[in-house]
């Protein structure tokens, strides 16, 4: 259930933006902090990347994560793996590509290099790829199997018939 974004006003965004200005936050970071109140993100989804552990690039891409409405658990991943910014954005990028979740983790905590979980990744993609390509095969395998019991059932039934009515005249003979 996608829910309705309204940013904030004008005056509100701007009252939030000083409150960071005080706190001496870095220019980057009230400019990506304020174009996420513009979009409509709330302070608790900001407050998700609005940690002083995080470096520019990591809170860019979890904002990223949170315009593009990803799963809790994936933000969940990314925001406890502490993960350099390359790698989040790699692990982004195959989940919008249809990677599982759980490869992901599995992925992520091998703790590899961007460039080692991009060729990971692509695995996974090249064995999600061949599963999805066999299953209209084997769809066609299945329907060539039923197709196949039908007729023995079919004939299966026809035999009983004929069995049916040898046994009838059987029992008239011997009355």
């Amino acid at each position: 259930m996608e829910e309705k974004r309204e940013p904030l006003s004008e005056m509100a965004i701007e009252r939030k933006i000083q409150i960071l200005r005080n706190k001496h936050m870095d220019s980057e970071v009230i400019a990506l902090v304020k174009s996420d109140y513009e979009y409509g993100l709330t302070d608790d989804e900001i407050g998700l990347y609005l940690n002083k552990s995080y470096d520019i690039e990591q809170m860019k891409v979890l904002s990223k994560c949170l315009h593009k409405g990803v799963s809790e658990e994936l933000l969940t991943l990314l925001k406890d793996s502490r993960m350099a910014a390359p790698k989040m954005q790699t692990a982004l990028d195959y989940y919008e590509k249809g990677v599982p979740i759980d490869a992901i983790r599995e992925v992520v905590q091998k703790d590899d290099t961007a460039v080692n979980m991009r060729r990971m990744f692509d695995v996974v993609l090249e064995k999600l790829n061949k599963a999805k390509e066999q299953m209209p095969q084997d769809l066609e395998y299945v329907k060539s199997l039923v197709a196949q019991m039908d007729e023995v059932v079919a004939k299966i039934n026809h035999q009983n018939e004929r069995y049916d009515a040898l046994n009838k005249k059987l029992s008239e003979i011997e009355t």
